[in-house]
């Protein structure tokens, strides 16, 4: 069902660049509205929101009827932004690799740097070298966001060798 619009994003560089700076965009921004919309106003994202003179917005958002009717549970609100982040990163290195038409190998490589230092992040959090409190959330969400960024580049090996007709 999928396959025919696969094919025609990933036909093309410029396509798959698009795909992934929409992609790195959404999670980004995802993220970004968990944070703002349900996280305590002492972080440094409200002093930015602050500074661009966008205050009174976040706090509209923040007291919007929506946003005070659900109540996502600590792992939303803790870990899963930090997983888009992630996410966001490695879409963002992915379409900038794929504009230069670097490859699908140099994203891995990317991917796996990027997991390294997020899943090494909590590792030194857990050994106190690293500031921060270790969490199980942030490990299995990082993981998550890993194995997201494996799926992309398996759907690409997969898509662009139907699209050359080459067999995997």
């Amino acid at each position: 069902m999928l396959t025919r619009p696969l094919q025609w994003i990933y036909a093309t560089s410029r396509r798959r660049t698009a795909l992934h700076l929409f992609l790195s965009a959404l999670t980004l921004l995802v993220g970004s509205l968990i944070y703002i919309l349900y996280r305590p106003g002492n972080l440094l994202v409200f002093e930015w929101s602050s500074f661009v003179g966008l205050e009174e917005v976040v706090l509209a958002l923040q007291e919007s009827s929506v946003v005070l009717a659900f109540d996502p549970p600590g792992w939303v609100l803790y870990s899963l932004p930090d997983m888009l982040w992630v996410v966001s990163f490695g879409h963002a290195i992915y379409a900038v690799l794929t504009g230069a038409d670097v490859g699908l190998k140099a994203f891995l490589g990317a991917a796996t740097i990027i997991g390294t230092m997020a899943l090494g992040s909590e590792v030194g959090q857990a050994f106190g070298v690293v500031p921060g409190t270790f969490d199980w959330w942030d490990m299995l969400l990082y993981l998550g966001g890993i194995l997201w960024l494996f799926g992309f580049a398996i759907l690409e090996v997969k898509s662009t060798s139907k699209t050359r007709g080459i067999c995997i």
